[in-house]
């Protein structure tokens, strides 16, 4: 009997590699250009998925690929933020939960931007969200550091991301999509790094660790990550998957105190636990009012 893995099992792996890389990218920022290390990744990356799904992309329109090459370009400035953050940050595994409020976000940018009011489970959330983000700040005078700043607004930028994508009559397949997504963020990326003189990454020493760590974030954490959020976002329910994706801040944390020895503080632990809170009652309260 042939083995078939279920849609579960994929994506829950699929937030374990990308915990993997903002772990990755941690090691990896101390030592490379951060901008660059951004570019050269995802290009990579989408040139090693784009053997797969190359049928589908030499089959789609001239309009669908730049749609969706501009889509990726909106991407990869919402990466380069996420990386900046990353570099100033003492706390990936905060950061984590920070930049996991662009699911509650993509709501309060449909409203601006589309006038889709939001549905009643985005009130109820919303406020124990704040509450997170309030306790989070706690150890700093209840001012957002810099960091904390920059995860925020690299998650608005993904949310962004995530709305245009929803709304973008593209019709390419998902693996297609993303192949030529992640290789416009490798392209907007390494524009960015040669605007600021800093292209290359053969020169930043390091030692063969810190390359084992980057094809570690190029191959798993990217490459295999995104093929297996894909292929198992096909296989389930959207509520289901988005709720499965919630691991991932999850496992970041867990890295982050076990082989980066982060310590968070109990204000800090809290904040992360009332953010958790807001993004599960987000996904999970009309379920569990349609059960009642």
């Amino acid at each position: 009997m042939r083995f078939t893995p279920r849609g579960e099992w994929i994506l829950i792996a699929a937030t374990l590699l990308a915990a993997l890389g903002w772990l990755a990218s941690k090691h990896i920022v101390t030592t490379f250009p951060a901008v660059p290390f951004i570019g050269w990744r995802f290009l990579c990356a989408g040139l090693l998925l784009f053997p797969l799904c190359r049928h589908a992309i030499f089959r789609a329109s001239k309009i669908q690929v730049i749609k969706t090459l501009g889509l990726g370009s909106i991407l990869g400035f919402g990466l380069l933020v996420w990386v900046g953050a990353i570099i100033d940050s003492n706390s990936i595994g905060e950061g984590a939960f920070i930049a996991s409020l662009s699911l509650l976000l993509v709501p309060l940018l449909a409203w601006l931007l589309f006038k889709e009011p939001p549905q009643k489970q985005f009130w109820f959330s919303a406020p124990i969200a704040l509450c997170g983000l309030i306790a989070l700040t706690a150890n700093n005078d209840f001012s957002l550091d810099s960091h904390q700043l920059r995860f925020l607004a690299a998650a608005a930028v993904l949310s962004f991301h995530f709305t245009l994508n929803q709304r973008a009559t593209i019709h390419l397949p998902s693996l297609a999509s993303v192949s030529l997504q992640l290789i416009a963020v490798g392209i907007v990326g390494l524009a960015v790094a040669i605007y600021q003189g800093e292209m290359s990454l053969l020169n930043s020493g390091g030692g063969y660790q810190v390359w084992l760590w980057f094809t570690t974030s190029v191959m798993l954490a990217t490459a295999l990550r995104y093929w297996c959020q894909t292929s198992g976002q096909g296989k389930l329910n959207p509520t289901i998957a988005a709720a499965i994706m919630l691991l991932e801040p999850i496992w970041t944390l867990l890295f982050s105190v076990v082989l980066l020895n982060e310590q968070l503080s109990l204000t800090q632990l809290l904040g992360c636990s009332l953010i958790l809170t807001s993004l599960l009652a987000y996904l999970l309260r009309p379920k569990i009012i349609n059960l009642s």
